[in-house]
């Protein structure tokens, strides 16, 4: 169903190119994980909330919650 939001899923993000074929070693990977809302923030290591530059980035579900 469209309408639940999903808590507990795990997610990674990697900056790129516009081609999505070359990763920024840079940035890095980030991991987040999706809130009682279902949304998902990405921190720092300090537990801050990244923004995000402008640009291209591939973002993989790494883990599901239990149940899924």
């Amino acid at each position: 169903r469209y309408d639940r939001k999903l808590e507990g899923a795990i997610f990674t993000i990697r900056k790129t190119d516009d081609k999505y074929e070359i990763i920024d070693e840079d940035f890095g990977v980030k991991t987040g994980t999706s809130n009682a809302e279902g949304l998902v923030e990405f921190k720092d290591k300090d537990g801050n909330i990244i923004n995000l530059p402008e640009g291209y980035y591939v973002i993989e579900e790494t883990a599901a919650p239990l149940g899924y």
